[in-house]
């Protein structure tokens, strides 16, 4: 079985290699070819089947094709633009400090009550800060807190 490719199927095979070369060259940003190709071969595809229903099953490969690479190179062109608009401004954004893990302790006051009431102090850097905002230079005792957190 000898098959004869028509004048319209060559001319649209000359454009979809077109559309690929293109696709690897164009504008100033580099294009990714693998999604152009999947996008091409989609087309195909989609193209070969509703060629073949008219029976012009080359002429619809090749316009599938064509079609769906274009698409393809004109989304990472316009992505590309939306890239290099974003790079072009200058940035205020600050990037926030690591948040430290800080030491907790639990001192435990006695009142002449019978009562206990837990105090939560937590280690910053070199300094112990109690609830009120107070700093201590060391790990302050249950006779340090009391005056000010006890009954």
């Amino acid at each position: 079985m000898k098959s004869k490719i028509s004048r319209k199927t060559q001319i649209m095979l000359i454009l979809v290699s077109l559309v690929l070369l293109l696709g690897s060259g164009c504008g100033e940003q580099e294009m990714k070819l693998k999604p152009i190709y999947d996008q091409a071969i989609l087309g195909a595809i989609v193209g070969g089947i509703v060629g073949h229903q008219s029976d012009e099953t080359g002429e619809g490969v090749a316009i599938g094709a064509s079609l769906f690479a274009l698409g393809e190179i004109l989304n990472q062109v316009d992505n590309g633009n939306k890239k290099s608009d974003n790079n072009s401004e200058v940035s205020t954004r600050t990037i926030a400090p690591r948040e430290t893990i800080k030491e907790t302790y639990i001192i435990e006051i006695h009142n002449d009550n019978g009562s206990v009431i837990p105090i939560e102090i937590i280690k910053d850097g070199d300094q112990y800060v109690g609830p009120s905002g107070e700093h201590y230079d060391k790990l302050p005792t249950e006779a340090q807190l009391k005056p000010h957190y006890g009954l």
